[in-house]
């Protein structure tokens, strides 16, 4: 139908929000594992979601199945799921969740990096399946280690360094945890970064 109207009005060119939302978000989750569509997370066992830009009862597809879902975590079970919210703007998602975390737009995988930090400073990680089942963790660890402090994202994102190790922490230690990275975090220039 758009392509429709725009050969009526004239233009050869039809710009979609795709590009920089839903595609920008499978491109990271294609660098971070090789799988392109969208994630169908097992939200009836989780305790923890940490939203990046994730419109989870809004708009975050299949809007349908995050709303049964939303229901079943957060009022059928007898321990509800935690839900922090890291957004730059108040959400419907956001104001429903346990805590809202604005963030400065586009510095979602600073954060991400400064999490990872404090998760491997503090040794809050499975050791024995990094060991066994990834590549490039030395590298991946001297990196966050040497670049995204608390203290040093916080000049980028906003978000105080007490804050990002307040999640950092309950991510790490609320089993099981999800990161779900939605078109939010996607939506920027460097949009495939924050997905990955």
């Amino acid at each position: 139908m758009i392509y429709r109207f725009a050969d009526a009005y004239g233009t050869p060119n039809v710009v979609s929000g795709d590009a920089l939302e839903s595609e920008a978000e499978k491109s990271g989750r294609w660098m971070a594992d090789g799988n392109y569509s969208h994630i169908a997370y097992d939200f009836s066992q989780t305790n923890y979601i940490l939203a990046f830009g994730a419109g989870i009862v809004e708009s975050h597809k299949p809007l349908a199945r995050n709303l049964r879902m939303w229901g079943k975590i957060r009022r059928e079970r007898p321990n509800r799921a935690k839900v922090v919210v890291i957004d730059p703007r108040y959400s419907v998602t956001a104001a429903k969740a346990d805590q809202w975390i604005p963030i400065n737009p586009g510095t979602d995988a600073a954060l991400a990096m400064a999490i990872a930090n404090v998760i491997i400073s503090e040794g809050l990680y499975h050791a024995e399946f990094i060991r066994n089942w990834t590549v490039g963790f030395d590298e991946y660890r001297e990196l966050a280690l040497d670049y995204y402090s608390p203290e040093k994202v916080a000049a980028i994102t906003g978000i105080n360094a007490d804050t990002t190790r307040q999640i950092a922490r309950e991510f790490a230690r609320t089993k099981p945890a999800i990161a779900w990275i939605g078109r939010g975090a996607a939506g920027w220039p460097n949009g495939s970064y924050n997905g990955y």
